[in-house]
C-alpha cells in the first residue's frame, strides 16, 4: 500500500472515531449502517449535485433520522410541512449534510405551481348606435322613425337590443317599446325574470344605445 493510501486510511479512521464520540446514538446507528458515508469521509468523496427524481433523500431533525424518500415524495412532504426547511438532508454522492432547501430539485422541481394566465376580459357589447339628449330630442316622432323596428309586437328574432339610461341613474335593457304617447313612452323590461311595462317620460331620458345581441 502506498504512503498516500495509508495516510487517507488513517485520517478516515481518526475522523470516524472522533465523530462517533460526539454525535447522538440515533445518528451513529445510521452512520454505522453506511447510510451517511459522505459525512464521514468528506475529503474522500466528492459532491455530485443531482436532480434525479429517483434519488433517495435521508433526513435528520435534531438528531432524529428519518427517510429515505424519493425526491418527488420528499417535495410533497415539504409542501405539507411534514419535512421542515430547517431539517438536514443527505443523498448518495453528497459530501455533507445540508438544509433541505439547498437540495437540488427540492424547491421549484417537478410540476410548477405557476398560476394559469388570467383569462381574457369579456368583450364589451358592440354598440351599433348611440343617441344622447345633448344632440337628440327624444319624443314620439323619434321613437316612431328611428326606433320603429323596436315597436314590433314580438321582436324575439331581433338581432339588436335597446338600452336606455334615465336622469335618475337607472339603466334598462328593453325587450321592446310597447307604446309611444305625446309626452312619454311605455317600455317593456325584464324584472326578476318577469316582463313588465314601465312608463318613461321623454324628458327623463339621458341616452339610448342600440347593442348587437
Amino acid at each position: 500500500m502506498s504512503r498516500h493510501a495509508t495516510t487517507v486510511s488513517e485520517k478516515a479512521r481518526d475522523f470516524m472515531a472522533d465523530y462517533l464520540s460526539k454525535k447522538p446514538r440515533s445518528v451513529d446507528a445510521q452512520l454505522i449502517r453506511g447510510q451517511c458515508v459522505g459525512r464521514l469521509f468528506p475529503f474522500a468523496i466528492p459532491t455530485f449535485p443531482s436532480q434525479n427524481p429517483c434519488m433517495l433523500l435521508h433526513f435528520n431533525r435534531d438528531g432524529q433520522a428519518f427517510g429515505p424518500y424519493p425526491l418527488d415524495e420528499a417535495r410533497e412532504y415539504l409542501k405539507r410541512g411534514q419535512i421542515l426547511p430547517s431539517d438536514q438532508a443527505w443523498y448518495e454522492g453528497c459530501a455533507n449534510w445540508m438544509p433541505v432547501v439547498q437540495v437540488p430539485g427540492m424547491i421549484g422541481g417537478g410540476a410548477t405551481d405557476t398560476p394559469p394566465p388570467p383569462s381574457a376580459a369579456p368583450a364589451g357589447p358592440v354598440v351599433l348606435a348611440t343617441y344622447s339628449n345633448a344632440t337628440i330630442k327624444f319624443n314620439k316622432k323619434f321613437f316612431q322613425t328611428e326606433l320603429a323596428r323596436f315597436l314590433k309586437l314580438n321582436p324575439e328574432g331581433q338581432t339588436e337590443q335597446l338600452f336606455m339610461r334615465v336622469r335618475t341613474g337607472e339603466e334598462y335593457a328593453l325587450y321592446r317599446v310597447a307604446k309611444t304617447e305625446g309626452d312619454h313612452c311605455v317600455i317593456q323590461v325584464d324584472v326578476d325574470g318577469v316582463r313588465k311595462d314601465k312608463r318613461v317620460d321623454y324628458f327623463n331620458i339621458n341616452d339610448i344605445e342600440i347593442h348587437q345581441r
